[in-house]
């Protein structure tokens, strides 16, 4: 796709130079993005209300490092799926290019934050996994507290570098993705910025192996008492190892792709949907895989409707009462 980049509106344009009159499309293509970010964002609202509700989950590492990925995640949908989206649908970024430059910031914020998250996530599982007792020594509750700080002060780098510096990461309509800018400081951050995710990547995908490993290795030792019982734990750590790493290494891949090559505004499209989907996968994971927030999301469900069947018998109570004192 030939694509110049305009200095003066910091943008990438069309050859007309003009804007896109492809009205119609355009607001396809942003209902999917909001559409889609406004689903995960409620069934991570659920998630997250459950876990900060339950005081006890809080206090494991996982949950207390799930939460703030949830958090980053949110971030991420908002400032790239809703606002992007809105602006694709108006066929115009409403606001100033400053504003602009600040919510890509905070969408970079995020991203850096959650990978780094999702980095220590693979650890703390295969630590556990080896060793129960040397995983609540390595992730205790002060050591998880400084490791999220850690995971944000990281992402404020970002924000600090995408919104005080010559570096262009902005919301491209004509490929409906965010692109970089064509100057030496854009090139330069989005190297280091490759070689940073690349290197969390790796690692989630190496611990990931590991726990697969070792799971097969727990299945052929006829001496694992809970063999059978772990079955259908096995199945679903793993396919959330899978369901994580394929999203985390297909948002990789499609965006710096889409950044080096703009093969196409179908392939930015996919790439960010890819993206989105990342973003919001673990939402999904959450609900349909793990076992401890779908019983307590139950338990969330059966507190509320005794109230409700209390309130509704009440009104009734009330209102034969008042047709027998009026009679």
């Amino acid at each position: 796709m030939n694509l110049t980049f305009d200095k003066k509106c910091h943008l990438w344009i069309g050859d007309n130079g003009t804007k896109d009159d492809k009205w119609f499309e355009n607001f396809i293509v942003g209902s999917i993005y909001v559409s889609t970010s406004l689903i995960f964002i409620s069934i991570y609202v659920l998630c997250l209300t459950i876990i900060y509700k339950d005081k006890s989950l809080l206090k494991l590492a996982f949950y207390k490092i799930a939460f703030n990925m949830g958090l980053a995640e949110i971030g991420q949908l908002l400032f790239n799926g809703l606002f992007f989206g809105l602006g694709i649908c108006a066929g115009e970024m409403i606001v100033s290019f400053r504003v602009q430059k600040l919510f890509s910031g905070l969408l970079g914020t995020c991203w850096f934050a959650y990978i780094f998250l999702a980095h220590a996530l693979a650890v703390n599982r295969v630590v556990t996994l080896f060793s129960p007792r040397l995983g609540q020594s390595w992730f205790s509750e002060k050591v998880t507290h400084y490791l999220i700080i850690a995971a944000w002060l990281h992402s404020f780098v970002w924000l600090v570098v995408y919104v005080h510096s010559s570096v262009t990461l902005n919301y491209c309509l004509a490929l409906y993705s965010m692109h970089y800018g064509d100057s030496q400081a854009d090139s330069g951050a989005k190297s280091v910025n490759l070689v940073v995710v690349m290197v969390h990547a790796v690692s989630i995908v190496i611990c990931y192996l590991i726990i697969s490993f070792r799971f097969k290795n727990m299945r052929n030792d006829f001496s694992y008492y809970f063999a059978r019982r772990n079955d259908t734990i096995e199945w679903k750590i793993c396919l959330q190892a899978i369901i994580l790493c394929v999203l985390i290494l297909g948002t990789i891949v499609g965006f710096f792709v889409d950044q080096d090559f703009m093969i196409s505004r179908w392939f930015s499209f996919a790439s960010n949907m890819i993206w989105l989907l990342c973003a919001g996968g673990n939402a999904i994971v959450y609900l349909t895989l793990n076992s401890t927030l779908q019983s307590k999301i139950a338990e969330f469900i059966k507190e509320e409707r005794p109230t409700q069947e209390y309130d509704v018998q009440q009104i009734h109570i009330d209102e034969r009462i008042y047709r027998s004192i009026s009679s």
